[in-house]
């Protein structure tokens, strides 16, 4: 097996082991429900003897609740102030601005002066132009 196989192999069975376990569990918690509720029956008790009540006894709650105000319909009343707000000026520091910047000149772009590095002499590359082109070796062949 190769490694690869190997790993996958891995993956599947700790899946598929925690996915049983999940099962498991769920299924015990089950039985625990059933098994509780099957040895601890509700009783009520024999010496329980319900208490009469009278007309006194019952006595009826009714909520009783503090008209409030329309607040829309309510005058504001002025707050008092007692302390007088004063606005505080604080001094900032100039700011320190360079000195106006000198008007800068464009200088014109230096031109090249290209000279042709020739290896060949004034000679040589007149025989160059008047001679006709040489025919390649394959054409020649052919």
């Amino acid at each position: 097996m190769e490694l690869t196989d190997v790993t996958n192999l891995a993956i599947e069975t700790i899946f598929w082991t925690f996915i049983t376990l999940i099962i498991f569990d769920f299924v015990d918690g089950l039985f625990q429900l059933w098994h509780n509720q099957t040895l601890v029956p509700v009783r009520a008790n024999a010496n329980f003897k319900p208490v009469p009540l009278t007309k006194h006894d019952l006595i009826a709650i009714t909520p009783q609740f503090e008209q409030l105000l329309d607040p829309w319909e309510l005058e504001p009343e002025p707050q008092p102030q007692a302390i007088e707000t004063q606005s505080v000026v604080l001094p900032f520091p100039t700011l320190r601005l360079l000195p106006p910047a000198t008007e800068v000149q464009p200088k014109p772009p230096k031109t090249k002066t290209t000279k042709t590095k020739s290896t060949k002499t004034n000679k040589q590359a007149k025989q160059a132009l008047t001679e006709p082109p040489r025919k390649s070796r394959n054409k020649a062949a052919a």
